[in-house]
């Protein structure tokens, strides 16, 4: 009784060494994605909308939410989409560090000649230059619909 006593706890105790061994924090690290850097001119709240299933005659809005993450003033000059997109914003508003703006984009769907899963851009051209390239600064929002008759 004694012998299967001890060797029940030898057992044990070695299955216990090793599982502590197999601990070792730094190699057995679960992998995660780096948290994303902010924008370092302007982060949306999300940069994708997806509007779902629309019929044709139906206008959808949505509207985009971004804050100035630059060092400096960011100026939004223009914002232009495809005919069936109309778009709100502030022309030519100045945003200072932390201050938030908002784009209203609103999809006509009797302006689209095409059916089904489409995907759509919007482009949005600040005054401010990259000064790595000397280009002005261009990002873009994108939305999807489904359209049907």
């Amino acid at each position: 009784m004694k012998k299967i006593s001890l060797s029940y706890f030898a057992f044990a105790l070695f299955s216990f060494m090793m599982m502590l061994s197999g601990c070792d924090a730094s190699k057995n690290a679960i992998a995660q994605d780096p948290p994303k850097p902010k924008d370092p001119y302007m982060t949306f709240d999300n940069v994708d909308h997806d509007f779902g299933t629309v019929k044709v005659g139906e206008s959808v809005s949505h509207t985009y939410t971004f804050t100035n993450t630059h060092k400096e003033d960011i100026t939004v000059e223009l914002i232009s989409g495809c005919d069936c997109t109309d778009i709100v914003y502030d022309e030519g508003k100045t945003y200072k560090p932390g201050e938030q703006g908002t784009i209203k984009v609103t999809f006509v769907s009797t302006r689209e000649e095409e059916r089904g899963q489409l995907e759509k851009t919007v482009d949005i051209l600040l005054t401010n230059t990259d000064p790595k390239t000397g280009y002005q600064i261009i990002k873009e929002v994108r939305y999807t619909v489904n359209l049907v008759e």
